[in-house]
């Protein structure tokens, strides 16, 4: 386990933070709507949410899906290392050493990237509030809703446990650690970003 706590670059732990909460409102909401309209395979003893929930749970997967269009460009660029590469494939079957941990990790990674993905996706496809009152539980595309939903909620669970193993304590305080470092910082951002396309140009 590491003795000091890593760095992580602020619009990281920005987008991040803001995914995490929002995708965790999408994820509660998301719940309470199904515990009492669907409830197919089992509920909660929860109080019934009103109709007003569903327009609440749309308003807060639209936002989702700006944070998350900024999140995944970071994360396939900037971030791409903390995703599945080729060589973590080979590291994979090794899940006692840390190096088949990390690759785990990342594996799960990219795993949310594609269950949130598939869960705005399917959301703009099924018929929504609708659909959910209707009972139109054949829907393909409500049920693919309800797969990533659940996908996320052991992903995340996933993420959060094996990252406090892999990073322990000092990688849960680097991800609100307020220090922002002055190359970091967010006037350096535009300079940054500059940069970033003209690199991408030169290739």
């Amino acid at each position: 386990m590491p003795k000091t706590s890593p760095y992580q670059p602020l619009i990281f732990r920005l987008l991040h933070a803001a995914n995490g909460l929002l995708v965790l409102g999408s994820m509660v909401t998301g719940f309470w709507l199904y515990n009492t309209w669907d409830y197919r395979f089992g509920r909660l003893p929860l109080p019934e949410a009103d109709s007003k929930w569903l327009s609440i749970h749309h308003q807060i997967g639209e936002i989702v899906s700006v944070c998350f269009a900024a999140f995944l460009l970071y994360s396939l660029f900037a971030g791409r290392r903390r995703l599945i590469q080729l060589k973590s494939m080979k590291q994979l079957p090794y899940l006692n050493q840390p190096s088949g941990q990390s690759a785990l990790h990342r594996l799960i990674n990219t795993g949310l990237l594609g269950t949130l993905l598939l869960s705005m996706v399917s959301a703009r496809q099924f018929g929504g509030a609708k659909a959910l009152m209707n009972s139109e539980w054949d829907n393909v595309w409500y049920n693919l809703h309800v797969f990533a939903w659940v996908s996320m909620v052991v992903l995340v669970v996933a993420h959060v446990a094996l990252g406090l193993r892999v990073g322990g304590l000092p990688l849960l305080q680097s991800m609100v650690n307020l220090q922002v470092r002055s190359k970091d910082s967010p006037s350096q951002w535009p300079r940054r970003l500059a940069n970033w396309f003209h690199g991408l140009v030169e290739r």
